[in-house]
C-alpha cells in the first residue's frame, strides 16, 4: 500500500469520486478525507442515520443503497463523469463467523463485480478495490500442495475472486482497474472484534493478553494511513497494478 507516500489535502487530483460502503470503518474514512480535500463523493451505504453525519460536509451526496441495487448504481448517482470508483463496501466484516461463511463472501464478490459494471455506466477512469493482503495466502493456498488452509481462506477467497473477476470485467469494458491489499487496519470508529481491539480492551480492563510468540508475518496499519493508501491510488495508481 502506498500509505508511506504522504498525500497533501490539497494535492488530490481527483474531482468527483464513488466511495461504497461509506457508512463503514474504511469507506466513512475515506469520504471524510476526499470531501476534505474538496472532492465530491457520492457516499453509497445502508446505514442512512451515518450518512446523514457524513452530509455535513457539503461535498458529500449519501446514496442509500444495498447489495440488490448495486448493478444499478448508475441510476441512482446524478452524474455524468466519475474519476475513481473506490469500492470498499463488505458485509460481515473480518471477524466472527462472516470469514468462514462462503454465502456471504459469494454475495461480497458479486457485489463487487456489480459495482464495476455501474462504475462503466457513470463512465468512471478508474475503479479501486479495497481488498486485503490476506488474497496472498489465497494465492499460496492455489499455488501449492503443502498448505494448511485457514479459515480466513474463504474470506480471502472472496476477495481474491473480487479482484479477477473484477479486472477482467474492467479490461473488457474499458476502464482502469487497481487493487489495495490492505493490511489490518485499525483507529478511530473500528468495533470490529480484530486483534488491534481485542488486545487494547484487555490491557485497558487489566487483562493480560493471550498472544502467540510473534514468529509470524502480521502487520497492521493505522486507518489515515490506509486512507493516504487509498487516495493515492485513486489519483497516480497505475492501470492493473496492485498496491
Amino acid at each position: 500500500l502506498l500509505a508511506s507516500v504522504p498525500v497533501p489535502r490539497e494535492a488530490c487530483g481527483m474531482k468527483t469520486v464513488v466511495v461504497t460502503g461509506a457508512s463503514g470503518f474504511i469507506g466513512s474514512a475515506l469520504t471524510r478525507r476526499l470531501a476534505l480535500s474538496g472532492v465530491k463523493v457520492y457516499a453509497v451505504g445502508r446505514n442512512l442515520c451515518k450518512l446523514e453525519q457524513l452530509k455535513a460536509n457539503g461535498n458529500i451526496v449519501p446514496i442509500v443503497a444495498d447489495f440488490e441495487q448495486y448493478r444499478s448504481l448508475d441510476k441512482l448517482i446524478d452524474a455524468t463523469k466519475i474519476d475513481v470508483f473506490y469500492h470498499c463496501a463488505f458485509q460481515g466484516g473480518f471477524s466472527g463467523e462472516a470469514v468462514r461463511d462462503y454465502s456471504t463472501q459469494l454475495k461480497n464478490t458479486n457485489a463487487a463485480c456489480d459495482a464495476v459494471v455501474s462504475a462503466v455506466n457513470l463512465h468512471a477512469e478508474k475503479y479501486v478495490l479495497a481488498s486485503t493482503v490476506n488474497a496472498v495466502e489465497a494465492k499460496e493456498f492455489l499455488q501449492t500442495d503443502d498448505f494448511s488452509p485457514r479459515w480466513t481462506c474463504i474470506y480471502s477467497a472472496g476477495k481474491l475472486a473480487a479482484q479477477i473477476m473484477g479486472k477482467t470485467l474492467a479490461h473488457n469494458l474499458g476502464m482502469a482497474f487497481c487493487t489495495a491489499l490492505i493490511a489490518m487496519p485499525y483507529g478511530e470508529e473500528n468495533f470490529a472484534r480484530t486483534l488491534p481491539n481485542i488486545v487494547l480492551e484487555q490491557l485497558i480492563k487489566g487483562i493480560s493478553p493471550k498472544l502467540i510468540e510473534g514468529n509470524g508475518k502480521y502487520d497492521l496499519v493505522y486507518i489515515e494511513d490506509v486512507v493516504s493508501g487509498l487516495v493515492a491510488i485513486g489519483d497516480r495508481g497505475l492501470n492493473f497494478k496492485d498496491y
